[in-house]
């Protein structure tokens, strides 16, 4: 595996057993509080459809309505976008919310994510326990902050949310979503529930992803995050003098600014990252072993003795690392990898991950008319379009094979389905793009699946900050969010990666393309890449079919005999 400047490979490794909390400290939690070394939430949008031509309607989720302290609109409508499937180390195949009995998402009772969260909420009078939001979307918060968004030609531009919280002697959580405005810091001194905004941040299917680590993996992990470029006090400190005293506690503030403090040490690397106003620009890549947290009850024969400690590259060097994706670690299956997108790599964002881990992914993410680029397929030709179709750019670590062909199928997902009810048959559809649908995705997750159909024993799951967007939906490289930075969380489980392909009901897959069909070739582009989704008309006007990729009669994909 290779991995070049501005991409940070960083690689956790746990057991995936079923544990019981016996120890202390701030971890992530499940429904019932119950420590876990992961947890995965993928959120149901507000409306559904019954079948794949049908009209949308409102999910058929059993919550009522978020109780919010102030005025929202529609308050009514966002009770229909609590409901949620769930899967965690230890039980890694997703489950309907209620199936479990937990509560409806972030409402304050007994669900994941308001039991990781409101960890943050009681530990204001520690001096030793810190926590942190961080955000590009402060800007519909349950109360109003001005100026609270940062963009792609802010200083820190990072398409990333979440919140971070860890006390100095036992480590803490990492909690990483696709949902605006959310977590949301509004109160210092109590849990505001999701959908509470003002921005009706529960319309569509979102994400959400939390880990547990130790201190030597807060470290690590801030010392990498330092490469994406994090929106958080390190950005709005300036902006919004209320925000300020909200998005990180003091006592973070204050171990970090004062070398002398005891805690200064505990504080310093995740410090760098979200709280440094003068960070500077990551120009190497960096990799790190560590070992993700579990409860003391539970602690692996199969666990890491420690975490690696960082290898710096020189400029431009290539580093050649492990492989990682052949179980070549302790952990084999339970390995967790995290790489850290620079936004001076200016490349398609999920790009760097087929290349990094060398697989096939399919991806669900805000696929919209704007800036939503066309399934990439392997074998198709890039030499011949305008920048390469910014594929080929061996300094942040994305390259074409020889012949100007790309490696691997990059494919947009379309579609999805559930049975909430197995009694009742009692299944749901909606969309797994972006855009103008009532039942759109806005959540960020992918899955490695082979063009040959072999489902590998190491098969992959993917949580990110970023989308597929970028050139030729933008001008140039640089644009939307191939100029930003982000972060991917992968996690080797076969168990959660078979959930999440069942759950598949539609793809936008690779397909093979005669090579006769030349004299319409940009309506085949269209059709074949893109399925009429995606920036289509950006194409159109901005692309003669000569500049297009010129598609492969060889094409195939892992979905060609699945669901379609």
């Amino acid at each position: 595996m290779t991995l070049r400047a501005f991409v940070v490979a960083l690689a956790i490794f746990f057991t995936t057993n079923a544990v019981a909390f016996l120890g202390t400290g701030m971890y992530a939690l499940n429904g019932f509080g119950k420590p876990v070394s992961w947890w995965f939430i993928l959120k149901l949008p507000a409306h559904i459809h019954r079948s794949e031509n049908a009209s949308s309607e409102r999910t058929p989720c059993k919550c009522s309505s978020p109780i919010c302290g102030s005025t929202i609109d529609s308050v009514q409508d966002r009770s229909h976008g609590l409901c949620y499937l769930y899967a965690d180390s230890e039980n890694p195949s997703l489950e309907y919310f209620e199936t479990l009995g937990y509560d409806c998402l972030g409402q304050g009772g007994n669900d994941p994510l308001s039991h990781t969260l409101r960890q943050m909420n009681t530990s204001l009078s520690f001096r030793d326990r810190f926590w942190a939001y961080f955000s590009d979307q402060y800007d519909r918060l349950s109360t109003v902050f001005p100026g609270a968004a940062c963009e792609q030609s802010s200083r820190f531009s990072a398409h990333a949310k979440g919140a971070v919280a860890f006390d100095a002697k036992s480590g803490g959580f990492y909690l990483q979503t696709s949902t605006p405005n959310y977590p949301d810091p509004s109160d210092l001194h109590s849990f505001t529930p999701l959908g509470c905004q003002k921005d009706n941040n529960v319309l569509y299917s979102q994400h959400l992803m939390a880990v547990s680590l130790d201190q030597d993996g807060i470290d690590s992990l801030g010392k990498a995050l330092q490469a994406a470029r994090l929106c958080s006090a390190n950005y709005y400190d300036t902006r919004n003098e209320d925000l300020k005293e909200r998005i990180v506690s003091s006592s973070f503030r204050q171990a970090y600014q004062d070398p002398t403090n005891e805690f200064y040490e505990n504080a310093r690397m995740m410090g760098g990252a979200l709280l440094d106003p003068a960070l500077e620009s990551i120009s190497q890549s960096r990799e790190a072993v560590l070992k993700l947290k579990q409860p003391e009850a539970y602690k692996s024969t199969q666990d890491l003795d420690g975490s690696a400690v960082y290898q710096y590259l020189p400029g431009g060097e290539i580093l050649v690392l492990p492989d990682f994706a052949k179980g070549a670690f302790p952990g084999g299956n339970w390995s967790v990898q995290l790489i850290v997108k620079s936004p001076k790599a200016e490349i398609p964002p999920w790009a760097i991950v087929a290349q990094v881990l060398e697989e096939d992914l399919s991806v669900a993410t805000w696929w919209d008319e704007s800036v939503g680029i066309p399934t990439i397929c392997a074998s198709d030709q890039y030499s011949m379009t305008p920048f390469e179709f910014c594929l080929n750019d061996r300094v942040h670590g994305v390259f074409l094979n020889a012949n100007g062909t790309a490696a691997h199928n990059i494919e947009n997902l379309v579609e999805a389905k559930w049975t909430t009810d197995s009694t009742k048959n009692d299944t749901v559809h909606w969309h797994l793009v972006g855009g103008r649908q009532e039942d759109g995705n806005h959540a960020k997750w992918g899955v490695t699946t082979s063009r040959f159909g072999v489902v590998a024993p190491d098969s992959k799951v993917i949580f990110a900050d970023l989308n597929m967007e970028g050139y030729p939906c933008s001008t140039t490289c640089h644009g939307s969010q191939a100029g930003r930075g982000g972060s991917f969380f992968i996690l080797s489980q076969p168990v959660l990666h078979q959930s999440l392909v069942n759950l598949v009901s539609k793809a936008c897959q690779c397909s093979a393309v005669a090579e006769s069909y030349s004299e319409n070739a940009t309506a085949v582009f269209e059709e074949a890449r893109m399925c009429h989704r995606g920036c289509v008309k950006k194409i159109t006007q901005r692309l003669t079919s000569t500049s297009l990729p010129k598609l492969s009669s060889e094409a195939r994909s892992f979905w060609n005999e699945r669901h379609q």
